[in-house]
């Protein structure tokens, strides 16, 4: 029997048909690559993380130029972490993985899969990276590693982030006055996110002549992110401007030193990225603080007003300009004094009463009780200089 040769446009056809079904016999090879993996319950010092797998969706590998990604491999597999697509949930975070096939490592977009993982974190630890056990594989073979990944926690024993700030603030009764505020990331390994927007509450709006500004001073321009451990002293700048008769009438009481005329709270909100956003609150008390020689002019009115007092109820007063001079001169003694030993971070009593001598009601009270005083014994203090004149 002959054989009747194919003519040659059939001959192309059956190549091209050959070509096409490898092509796809190639595709389906490819889309059929799945990866089991299993992440080990992970225990920390206070709590714990279970892990959950979900199914292998195939797919590029993640792009890394974002930040880096934890990564590790076994005999046959790779194993990628990608941390910007942490996400949080209901009391639980999703983790995303990335397996491939040893031999595509080295090829960006090569064959693998993507894995999502829940977290189901429990106790009161902190967020921080740690070690956990993966199981990866394929057809009941499965290939053991480590990774090193970051662990979230819906709740803590411990702020992520504290604030440092003077116990209080003096604050200038005209023009400006800035006031430093420190921050510090208390996570040891984990960076944290701070949101450029600081909202200030103030308890009287009135005190201000424009809206008290807190901003934020990282050393980074642009940066809005706290490194590990990271402790700033000026993390936070709060500039105030107050309305000056406002502030002298609030800054007329309380007496004791120890005693803000305000307190504004700053609104901080943060996340430590993959993490579940926060809110710090930072308490700033302040006291209002006149200038050193205002401070003199009321103790010299205070000093007159105790003289004037003193002579109108003194059956025999001494002679009036001796008695002023006296009173007038003790009172800014007093004062003088009064600040030294404040600043020194001592108490300063008269008459058993604790007075601030940097705020302007107890520098009347002080030349009002001194001024008392002084008219009363200044010929007995007049004498002690005579006397030693003579000496």
């Amino acid at each position: 029997m002959a054989i009747v040769p194919e003519p040659a446009s059939m001959t192309a056809w059956r190549l091209r048909a050959c070509l096409i079904v490898g092509l796809c016999l190639t595709s389906l090879s490819t889309l059929t690559f799945a990866a089991v993996l299993e992440i080990d319950a992970k225990t920390l010092g206070d709590g714990k993380v279970d892990f959950k797998s979900g199914p292998c969706y195939q797919g590029p590998a993640p792009a890394g130029d974002q930040q880096p990604m934890p990564q590790a491999e076994t005999a046959s597999y790779a194993v990628l972490m990608n941390p910007a697509k942490t996400l949080p949930g209901g009391g639980y975070f999703v983790y995303e993985f990335y397996v491939q096939p040893k031999d595509g490592v080295r090829q960006p977009g090569g064959t693998g899969c993507t894995v999502r993982m829940q977290g189901l974190p429990s106790g009161t630890f902190v967020d921080q990276t740690a070690d956990v056990t993966f199981h990866v594989g394929n057809d009941g073979h499965l290939e053991d590693g480590t990774i090193r990944i970051p662990l979230y926690n819906t709740r803590s024993s411990k702020p992520i982030v504290d604030y440092q700030v003077a116990t209080l603030s003096g604050v200038s009764l005209s023009g400006k006055s800035p006031i430093e505020i420190g921050i510090s990331n208390n996570l040891p390994d984990l960076p944290i996110g701070l949101y450029k927007d600081i909202a200030v509450h103030s308890e009287g709006t009135d005190l201000w002549q424009e809206a008290p500004q807190a901003e934020l001073q990282l050393p980074r321009s642009g940066s809005t992110l706290l490194q590990p451990g990271q402790r700033i002293a000026t993390g936070i700048l709060l500039t105030l401007r107050p309305k000056p008769w406002y502030a002298l009438g609030t800054s007329m009481f309380p007496l004791a030193p120890e005693k803000p005329h305000a307190t504004l709270t700053l609104h901080l909100n943060y996340d430590s990225p993959g993490g579940i956003p926060g809110l710090l609150e930072i308490p700033v008390p302040i006291r209002f603080q006149p200038s050193f020689w205002s401070l003199l002019l009321t103790v010299l009115i205070g000093s007159v007003l105790g003289a004037a007092f003193a002579q109108l109820v003194s059956a025999t007063p001494p002679k009036w300009y001796k008695a002023f001079a006296v009173a007038i001169i003790a009172g800014l003694i007093v004062e003088v004094v009064g600040m030294l030993l404040v600043a020194a971070k001592s108490e300063f009593k008269l008459f058993n009463i604790n007075l601030d001598p940097y705020q302007l009601s107890p520098a009347l009270v002080i030349g009002a009780l001194v001024g008392v005083y002084g008219f009363r014994k200044a010929d007995d203090l007049l004498a002690l200089f005579k006397k030693k004149d003579g000496a």
